[in-house]
């Protein structure tokens, strides 16, 4: 994902990272939150084409008249607008809110609660002694596994005359491959991938081989979007901004690991020119002549700063056939 390299300081400065990408992605892309809310509940909305947000700041009353401020991550409506008019098509319209977590922990369904009826209150109407509010559909996205393979959560309110459960969605980033990312266009997710491999930081900074095959990844997630601006299906914009907060979740995500952060960064963050170095990917990927695979290896080595090992491994060359190409090289 070529893009001049931020500051480290700046990407640490936040003690809450995380859910800054959240909120960046959501704000900034707020399109894309169309295909990630349809996946999350399974709806089909294609007839929604705008996305319109509520405040994120909220002040929760106490005892004694004090005031606590809450921020959310992210409450909003989806409207059915006329494409020419951009009038609303329908008075229906479908309020979420979505939570963004970064470990598992059972205390965010308090946390919901506030947000879900604080976001109704506001928007409460009063006719006639009658209170009527909304609650959003509500979902969380773990970035890390709970532990349970669980979809969903409740919130259950007992009442005099009867019992409310209110279903909380739950979305793991780790269930999602790279193809159904794209497939499914959940490209909001993207920034969060790097997640997959948390458990395994130890091993791909010292395993050549690992850390090369990850850098390759990121490489042909480059050129994903690269294919989805010259189509026209994403705006140039959208890609940078992935760009700029994968190497923020990978700055703190991979704090602890020097190597694994400084290479991966380099991928994502401008030493290489991906459209040079996904051709070469991709030429890499077919069967031919070993004279072929040796000029894309030498190019691959020279374009991403790898070694003769890495290059292989990102190329899908058997481990076997590495001492025919090493001693060609020489």
């Amino acid at each position: 994902m070529g893009q001049e390299r931020p500051s480290t300081k700046d990407e640490l400065l936040s003690s809450t990272p995380y859910d800054d990408v959240h909120r960046t992605m959501e704000n900034d892309c707020r399109k894309w939150l169309i295909p990630l809310v349809s996946e999350i509940f399974q709806e089909n909305l294609d007839e929604y084409n705008d996305v319109v947000f509520t405040k994120e700041t909220h002040f929760m009353n106490h005892e004694g008249g004090r005031e606590e401020k809450r921020i959310t991550d992210e409450s909003f409506r989806l409207i059915a607008r006329d494409e020419k008019t951009k009038e609303k098509t329908s008075v229906k319209e479908k309020k979420y809110l979505c939570e963004c977590q970064t470990n598992a922990d059972s205390s965010i369904l308090i946390r919901m609660f506030e947000y879900a009826t604080q976001t109704a209150l506001d928007e409460g109407v009063l006719e006639d002694h009658i209170l009527k509010v909304t609650i959003p559909h509500c979902a969380v996205i773990f970035l890390r596994p709970p532990g349970t393979d669980i979809d969903s959560m409740t919130m259950r309110i007992a009442a005099p005359k009867g019992t409310l459960d209110i279903d909380v969605r739950v979305v793991r980033v780790g269930d999602y491959s790279l193809d159904e990312i794209f497939g499914k266009k959940l490209y909001i997710l993207l920034p969060f991938y790097l997640f997959w491999y948390e458990k395994q930081f130890p091993e791909y900074n010292t395993n050549d081989k690992m850390l090369a095959s990850l850098k390759a990844e990121y490489v042909t997630i480059g050129q994903r979007l690269d294919e989805l601006v010259q189509q026209g299906v994403m705006e140039e914009y959208f890609k940078k901004i992935t760009q700029e907060m994968s190497v923020k979740v990978l700055v703190n995500l991979a704090a602890k690991y020097d190597r694994l952060k400084e290479e991966v960064r380099d991928v994502m963050g401008g030493k290489v020119i991906m459209t040079e170095a996904t051709r070469i990917l991709n030429q890499g990927k077919v069967e031919g002549k070993a004279e072929k695979l040796l000029e894309n290896l030498r190019a691959l080595m020279e374009t991403m700063s790898l070694t003769a090992e890495q290059a292989l491994a990102a190329l899908k060359v058997p481990e076997e056939e590495y001492p025919k190409y090493l001693s060609m090289l020489k």
